[in-house]
């Protein structure tokens, strides 16, 4: 004997913000059918009944988003010019100690600084007082500096 469904009794359903299958409460029926639910773990809703998704397979691939994310983004859109430009300045320049960035710091064009995400990076340009463009391993990034909080 199958469990009836009405107001009040939880059911599986897709829950769009936790983006999981997970347990919700029936809020509202339009004739025998789900019509609103809340979901158990996050609480939205009520929301419109949503069945649970079926797993997919993932696709294989040879490189994964993970390992993509790693590279740096030079060589990721296939211009090796910054990666190179890069590695001569780091050749070139002291970067035994450089510059902690800091939003609140100025810079000045070739200062090495140190990012605590991006790394070690070489100011390149300053855009106004306000912006540096700044050349890292992965990539050139946009910076605010001289940001007063």
């Amino acid at each position: 004997m199958t469990d009836k469904l009405e107001t009040g009794k939880d059911i599986l359903a897709y829950c769009l913000k936790c983006k999981l299958n997970l347990a919700h409460t029936i809020v509202s029926m339009v004739e025998d059918e789900i019509g609103k639910v809340k979901c158990n773990t996050c609480g939205s809703g009520p929301k419109k009944f949503r069945p649970p998704k079926e797993k997919k397979e993932p696709k294989k691939s040879r490189a994964t988003k993970k390992a993509k994310k790693n590279l740096p983004l030079s060589l990721l859109e296939g211009d090796d010019s910054d990666i190179k430009l890069w590695t001569e300045r780091k050749k070139a320049t002291d970067i035994t100690k450089p510059l902690p960035y800091s939003i609140s710091n100025s810079y000045q064009v070739n200062d090495c600084i140190d990012h605590s995400k991006f790394g070690i990076g070489f100011i390149d340009k300053l855009d106004g007082n306000k912006r540096v463009e700044v050349l890292f391993e992965e990539g050139r990034k946009l910076l605010i500096m001289n940001h007063k909080q």
